[in-house]
């Protein structure tokens, strides 16, 4: 079964946390009594609700981690058999977090899909951001999250690893790894440059934060990947 890659792992869970105590997501800081009435969804875990959890309740760390790896797991499902076009490992995740996130029914009905599987993928990208309410009202952490997940969406994959040549004209033998950051980084740099230029021949379709966001996630990539070859 085809599972979300790290990227899309590390999104869920900063944008999830974990809180081993039951809570109300629209009011996380509440301490939750028998008989309360909640705002928004009873939730524990990152981000797991369901007709299991109950006020009160309170898991271990590994319970949670339990929970999570079942949640994804149904998200990866549901995205895989909806998505007709198969996307890249990066979209693929952030597809897998929106589910996760909104519920495989929200997601199956959406506009977002049905841009998908039309080849649209800009479109698609655009989308995200109206999956930023609860209750009817804009929140700021959606609204955040739907960014990344959007950046997500649109970043370049990793090229193969490049091999460097094995010397130089002078004799000096290079450094492989060096060659491999260099190729990646410039890959990532490269790509981000087309979904730029491709996101402004689309017009207004897609959001100025959406190209910016996948502009910086790949340049900030390329830049990490020199910065720790020489830290």
């Amino acid at each position: 079964m085809r599972k979300i890659n790290a990227a899309g792992l590390a999104l869920v869970r900063a944008f999830e946390g974990c809180r081993l105590l039951a809570y109300d997501d629209l009011d996380p800081d509440r301490v939750l009594l028998p008989g309360d009435k909640l705002k928004g969804t009873l939730t524990i875990g990152h981000g797991h609700t369901g007709p299991d959890v109950r006020i009160g309740q309170r898991i271990t760390a590994t319970e949670a981690e339990t929970l999570l790896a079942a949640d994804l797991a149904e998200a990866e499902r549901g995205v895989a058999a909806l998505a007709g076009v198969p996307p890249g490992d990066n979209a693929f995740a952030a597809l897998v977090s929106l589910a996760f996130n909104i519920g495989l029914g929200n997601f199956r009905r959406s506009t977002l899909l049905r841009r998908l599987n039309a080849g649209d993928r800009l479109g698609a990208a655009a989308e995200f951001a109206r999956w930023n309410k609860a209750k009817g009202k804009v929140l700021a952490g959606l609204t955040r999250r739907r960014a990344a997940e959007a950046a997500l969406f649109l970043a370049p994959e990793a090229p193969p690893a490049i091999e460097a040549p094995t010397a130089t004209p002078d004799g000096v033998e290079p450094d492989p790894a060096l060659g491999r950051a260099i190729a990646v980084g410039g890959s990532i740099a490269a790509g981000s440059a087309t979904v730029i230029d491709q996101a402004f021949r689309a017009g207004p379709a897609l959001p100025l934060w959406v190209v910016l966001a996948a502009a910086g996630l790949g340049l900030a990539g390329a830049a990490f990947l020199l910065w720790r070859r020489w830290r």
